[in-house]
Parts: C-alpha cells; structure tokens; sequence
C-alpha cells in the first residue's frame, strides 16, 4: 500500500496541480539547502531547485510507488546538481560558499533557515554562535563527496542504505566516506580550538 507521499506523486502524475504544489512546499526548503550545500551559491541553488521540481514533475509519468519519496527526490536534486557542476566545469572546484552574513546583506535568508526539520540545527544544538560559525565552516570545508554524504546521513537523517542509493555508490563506499567525513570534521574542529 503506497505511503502518503506515494500517494502525492501518484496524484501529481495523474494531473493533480495542487498535489504538486503540496509536494514542493514539503520539500522546497530541505533540497534547497541540499544543492546549496553542493555548488555553494544561493542564486544556482534557486535555479537548480526549480530544474529539480521540473524533472521530478516530467519524469512522473514512469514513477512506480516504491521506496522512499524523499530519496526519489533528493536522487533526482542530487543528478541536477552534479549534471550542473559537470556542465559548467565545476566538478573538481565548486563556487566559494556565501557566509550567512553575505546573504542577509543580499536580503536573503541565512543558509540554516533552510534546514526543513531541525534534525540538524548547530544554531539550536550548539552553544553559543562562535561555536555553531566553527561547525558550519568546517562542514563547508570538507570534500564534496565528504560533506554530501555526511549531509545527507547526520543532517537529513537518511539511513546509510538510502545515502547510498541517493548518491549511487556501494553501501561500504557509503560507510568509508562517511568515516572520513566525520574523522576529518573533528580534526578540523579540535585544530581551530588550539
């Protein structure tokens, strides 16, 4: 029996518009923040976020109720970043990240107003903003295929198994780089407090 999400893209492809519109504002925040996480700017992350919702909304009309909705999703923003990055030669060097105070200069929300469910909130979960600064730039700091692995486990919430499956590697890829990700964020961590 499909879930409720399920049942949201079942509705999608049978031409629900409103169902549409239910399914990107349930999601508008958190894959936002997921491609902004990957290319590093919010005007790219905005466009790729829309190109996202386009191919989801094309690609309906295969879609067969299995598995998770929100890995289906963050699949689907995940190769619309990359395709990007491939595209515009950026594959080995993604743009310098905006700091949050660039962005409320630039009228824009700060890029943690865009984490959908608080299961990862340094501003909330760390004391002090010094503190949250710290673990948010050397989150920033970490390897690509660090940092989105580590993104999608620890801050979405996503098991290692769907992890993999959204990034297209082997479960024990999934397992190394996540290792790595969290060794090196603590040694980035401990070495800015020396």
């Amino acid at each position: 029996m499909p879930t409720e999400e399920q049942e949201l893209l079942l509705r999608i492809k049978g031409g629900d518009g409103a169902a549409f519109e239910e399914l990107f504002n349930l999601y508008y925040h958190r894959i936002y923040w997921y491609i902004y996480k990957l290319v590093g700017s919010a005007e790219v992350a905005e466009d790729l976020l829309q190109n996202t919702f386009l191919r989801l909304y094309k690609g309906l009309k295969n879609y067969m109720p299995e598995g998770k909705v929100a890995a289906f999703i963050y699949t689907t923003a995940h190769n619309v970043a990359l395709t990007w990055l491939r595209d515009e030669g950026k594959a080995r060097k993604r743009l310098p990240h905006q700091t949050p105070r660039q962005n409320k200069e630039a009228g824009e929300a700060e890029p943690l107003d865009y984490v959908g469910d608080n299961t990862f909130r340094p501003d909330l979960m760390l004391q002090g903003k010094e503190t949250a600064k710290k673990a948010l730039t050397a989150i920033n700091e970490l390897p690509q295929v660090y940092r989105v692995t580590f993104f999608l486990v620890c801050v979405e919430g996503f098991s290692n198994e769907e992890a993999a499956e959204i990034l297209g590697c082997s479960h024990a890829s999934l397992r190394v780089r996540l290792s790595r990700a969290k060794r090196l964020l603590a040694k980035k961590l401990w070495s800015k407090d020396e």
